[in-house]
């Protein structure tokens, strides 16, 4: 009896659509994608919500913001500290490794610290980090690489190069299919990251793509709202 439906990939979409044929089915992207609408990345410097070891950060270093699931690292974590140590030293920046998911199931920190503990001086691990500091570590990163949707979308809403890990993580590999742009879809493995993410470093024209492409979703998520207003004034 819903009067709106909407799935943020296509694969649910088009399996409800099957489903409820009468029932008008919209595709939508995640309501994370509009966050740096409503917190803009200079809106960080201020320093409000911020710790001063995460704005010196913003406002000094060049960094690579490293995210990976206690779950989902397919026990790869010298593979992945080897490449992030190349990538660290290849382009000169530090490595940021900033848990997103601490829950149970989640549990970011276990991996981001024993990584931290291989690359040392050439990382820097941040715990407990609030929502304001994981949007603007990822905001003012160079690139973004975890098996964290949300921090995909993060980078996605930032106009920001992602390199999505772990290939069995379906709801990366569907959103990307329905909203990613074609140079970063192919989700790379943990232990088989470096090839691409120095690819995209080195690719100057990724940005305004993504901003493209998100623009493209913020505006169907606008659009979305509306008709979820709709529905709920008949």
């Amino acid at each position: 009896d819903a009067q709106y439906i909407s799935f943020r990939e296509k694969a649910s979409t088009d399996f409800i659509k099957e489903q409820l044929p009468a029932k008008t089915v919209n595709l939508c992207p995640d309501s994370a994608v509009i966050m740096s609408d409503v917190s803009p990345k200079e809106s960080f410097i201020d320093g409000k919500n911020i710790r001063p070891e995460v704005l010196h950060i913003l406002k000094n270093e060049s960094y690579i913001y490293f995210q990976l699931s206690k779950y989902k690292n397919s026990n790869k974590l010298d593979e992945a500290a080897e490449q992030l140590k190349k990538l660290a030293t290849d382009h000169n920046l530090k490595i940021v490794l900033c848990p997103i998911g601490t829950a149970k199931g989640h549990e970011d920190h276990e991996p981001l610290q024993y990584i931290h503990s291989k690359l040392k001086n050439e990382s820097i691990y941040f715990d407990e980090p609030t929502v304001e500091e994981i949007m603007a570590l990822i905001a003012y990163s160079k690139l973004y690489i975890g098996n964290s949707l949300h921090g995909i979308i993060t980078a996605m809403s930032y106009n920001l190069p992602y390199v999505g890990l772990n290939s069995t993580q379906q709801k990366i590999v569907r959103y990307l299919e329905a909203w990613g742009i074609d140079e970063l879809n192919k989700i790379q493995e943990v232990d088989n990251f470096l090839i691409k993410s120095l690819e995209i470093l080195n690719n100057d024209t990724l940005s305004d793509k993504i901003k493209t492409q998100t623009d493209l979703q913020k505006t169907q998520y606008y659009q979305a709202l509306e008709e979820i207003i709709k529905a709920i004034e008949l």
